[in-house]
């Protein structure tokens, strides 16, 4: 015996899977944060904490780039950043900063083929309150590295300070 579907739920399934086979990249405004550290009013921007982010490729260690936490005193509060290393082209980044106190504000941003990407500012509630960034980047491997090396590096980082 056959089950029978409400064409209301096969209607409802269809447009979902529609929504999601047309989503566009995401970009710097995904989701959470107040303001976007790129604009003017968000001036001044200085270095908290930096890490070099990098995979094992063969027999050598590759810098797939930089994975930093910022400060922005224009808009006060702290934003995650991430510049591909040289020539590097990241194939998608994934991106996020989270305040580890009261009111745990976060921010995060999925990127395609872009050499930088960033999240928008969190505020924290005392400027000490402690913050981490997370990072997932996918690099096609550089013509520089043997066929043998996979053709996508993969890393992986967390940030905190």
């Amino acid at each position: 015996m056959r089950k029978f579907i409400p064409p209301t739920l096969l209607t409802m399934a269809a447009a979902v899977a529609l929504t999601f086979s047309m989503a566009t990249p995401a970009s710097a405004s995904d989701w959470g944060g107040y303001a976007n550290p790129a604009s003017g009013s968000c001036a001044t921007n200085f270095l908290v904490k930096q890490t070099d982010v990098g995979t094992w490729a063969g027999n050598s260690w590759q810098k797939l780039g930089t994975l930093q936490i910022k400060w922005s005193n224009g808009c006060p509060g702290n934003y995650a950043r991430f510049q591909a290393a040289g020539s590097l082209m990241p194939r998608y980044i994934g991106i996020s900063i989270h305040g580890q106190a009261a009111p745990y504000n976060k921010a995060g941003a999925n990127e395609e083929y872009t050499t930088v990407a960033y999240t928008k500012v969190i505020k924290l509630n005392q400027s000490s309150d402690r913050v981490c960034a997370y990072l997932d980047v996918g690099v096609a491997r550089p013509n520089s590295l043997p066929q043998s090396v996979p053709t996508t590096l993969v890393a992986s980082q967390v940030l905190c300070a």
